[in-house]
């Protein structure tokens, strides 16, 4: 019992280091968004829920209806962020959807 109550210790350290490691990673990439002066407060938004979730896929619609902003304005957040070369779009069906790059984290870096 001895051994398996260190077993359980050292997991419940390692899991301690593994969460504040990634609680680290998570407030530096807030940081980077936040210190995007090219960014509005709607495509910080988007760019940080990209960073909690790499596989999210992003509409204009979607956008439009989370902010309550005409689809104009919803469509140059994209697209701007797809400028500054953080999100790529592709057509699903009618309608172009949006997803962060692969290395997202790495170009808000790169850009700091």
């Amino acid at each position: 019992m001895l051994h398996q109550l260190h077993v359980l210790e050292r997991a419940i350290a390692g899991l301690g280091e593994y969460l504040a490691r990634k609680m680290e990673e998570q407030q530096h990439a807030e940081r980077l968004v936040r210190d995007r002066p090219d960014l509005n407060h709607r495509q910080r938004v988007l760019v940080s829920d990209a960073l909690r979730n790499p596989d999210a896929w992003f509409t204009i619609q979607a956008q439009q209806r989370r902010h309550r902003v005409a689809y104009a304005t919803a469509r140059a957040d994209l697209l701007g962020l797809e400028e500054a070369g953080l999100f790529a779009h592709q057509l699903a069906g009618k309608q172009f959807v949006f997803r962060p790059t692969g290395d997202l984290a790495a170009r808000l870096a790169a850009a700091d």
